[in-house]
């Protein structure tokens, strides 16, 4: 029997639903024969843009698109205002309602610019929002806060790429941020709107960017007949490709160790002699499948 293709789709999660919710919506879409699916990284219901879904093995690449790939984020955002859940479907703090405005800086774009360049690029501390999908004993802290238990995590060191003040008209503020996966966009414009000298929270956030996968090209599954985009395993994560003998590819996909001329320290797509990827290995002092598509 040929394995089922490992393959990666690309959606463009609408404002309104969840990231399970729209996995759930793509099964009754998705080519079949399929096996089990997973999405890369959850986008919370007021948010939309790229969310990208694994099929039939590929889900298993979860921690490597997560550690590895850096995230573009356009952030809307409203200063002078702070709400529980750090987007505008909270609760505003009765201390928020009770903010002379008039002692909320005037800021200049320019000098925002700066500020955000000096103080967020490279190294960042974040620790998760309360309403987030970040876990404690195995449920997400929203599931926590919900019940009015508010669990705090420490920080975990995070890095900012690139961050770009894109239009300023207060209240508003609209960001675009590269950063490192696992970083929460809405603790970051907090924490912006708190250096700032004021609050804020998010009313909208579009995930622009996962690695080099962009919004543009994404499939919207509320659309009828809208073609399903998927994405080659080997543009989403670009390892080097490595061809296998037929002895090769058996033993890897057994899960056996093989001898090869390949660069230690590096991964590589194991491709058998069609050209199809049949693992994923990475070289020590033998090449090691870390996953394989066959099983």
């Amino acid at each position: 029997m040929i394995p089922l293709k490992p393959t990666i789709y690309h959606i463009n999660k609408p404002v309104g639903i969840s990231s399970n919710d729209t996995l759930r919506k793509f099964k009754k879409i998705c080519p079949r024969p399929f096996k089990k699916m997973g999405h890369f990284g959850t986008l919370d219901p007021f948010a939309c843009g790229v969310l990208l879904i694994g099929v039939n093995g590929a889900a298993r690449l979860n921690n490597f698109i997560h550690e590895e790939l850096p995230k573009t984020y356009l952030s809307i955002g409203k200063l002078g205002v702070e709400t529980n859940t750090g987007d505008h479907t909270g609760d505003i703090s009765q201390l928020d309602k009770n903010i002379n405005q008039t002692h909320i800086p005037q800021l200049k774009m320019n000098d925002i610019q700066e500020t955000l360049s000096e103080k967020f690029l490279g190294e960042y501390m974040q620790a998760p929002h309360i309403f987030s999908a970040s876990k404690f004993e195995g449920r997400p802290l929203y599931e926590w806060a919900r019940k009015g238990i508010e669990i705090k995590k420490e920080k975990k060191k995070r890095y900012i790429h690139s961050i770009e003040v894109v239009k300023y008209s207060y209240p508003y503020l609209i960001i675009r941020s590269t950063v490192s996966s696992g970083t929460f966009i809405r603790t970051l414009f907090s924490d912006i709107a708190n250096t700032l000298g004021s609050v804020g929270h998010l009313i909208g956030l579009v995930r622009e960017k996962i690695g080099e996968v962009d919004f543009q090209s994404g499939s919207n599954i509320l659309k009828v007949n809208d073609q399903i985009s998927s994405v080659p395993l080997t543009d989403i994560l670009p390892y080097k490709t490595w061809t296998m003998s037929k002895d090769q590819e058996k033993r890897i996909c057994s899960g056996s160790f093989v001898q090869d001329n390949l660069i230690k320290g590096n991964k590589y797509w194991a491709l058998n002699e069609v050209g199809q990827i049949r693992a994923l290995v990475k070289v020590e002092s033998e090449i090691q499948p870390v996953i394989n598509f066959s099983s």
